[in-house]
């Protein structure tokens, strides 16, 4: 397919051994995955109190019981605003409890998905890596004798491929 022969015939492909030497590898990582997703859990169970602080009910509740033993006039304007409306602390209390319980569970969820989001994004990746070093594992380049002419792209695993898929 070169004309100009840069490119030498293919050797024989060794994808099996090369396989079964990343093993150790692969069961190293299978094995951090648990570990990972346990520890975000419970990261994300213990962070979830700090995050909850984000709503304002949540955030105004905390103001309320750190200032509650202040006089009037040095209480900050959103907690005089509170305790002037209609709402009572017991129900602020209340609605800040079923915040903090909602967020007891969804941080976690939320670090357990983004924790294997990220672990299967990088095996992919890796993934990716071997395919575009296969021209150059398997057909012996020179690159001083190539004259870039492209008659070797459509003998490109990577080229079939996408050929196959938009055929389908």
């Amino acid at each position: 397919a070169c004309p100009v022969e840069a490119i030498s015939s293919p050797e024989k492909h060794t994808g099996f051994q090369q396989e079964k030497k990343n093993l150790p590898i692969l069961y190293g990582r299978l094995l951090i995955l648990p570990v990972l997703l346990i520890g975000s859990a419970i990261g994300g169970y213990y962070l979830s109190i700090p995050v909850s602080l984000i709503n304002k009910d949540v955030r105004l509740y905390y103001q309320i019981q750190q200032t509650k033993n202040l006089p009037e006039e040095s209480q900050p304007v959103e907690v005089t605003t509170f305790l002037a409306g209609k709402e009572t602390v017991p129900q602020l209390e209340k609605k800040a409890a079923h915040i903090q319980k909602k967020m007891q569970l969804g941080v976690p969820i939320f670090l357990l998905f983004f924790i294997f989001i990220v672990w299967f994004r990088l095996f992919s990746l890796e993934r990716t890596e071997f395919r575009r070093q296969y021209g150059q594992k398997y057909h012996k380049i020179q690159q001083e004798s190539c004259i870039n002419c492209g008659r070797c792209f459509a003998f490109c695993p990577v080229s079939r491929q996408k050929k196959r898929e938009s055929a389908s």
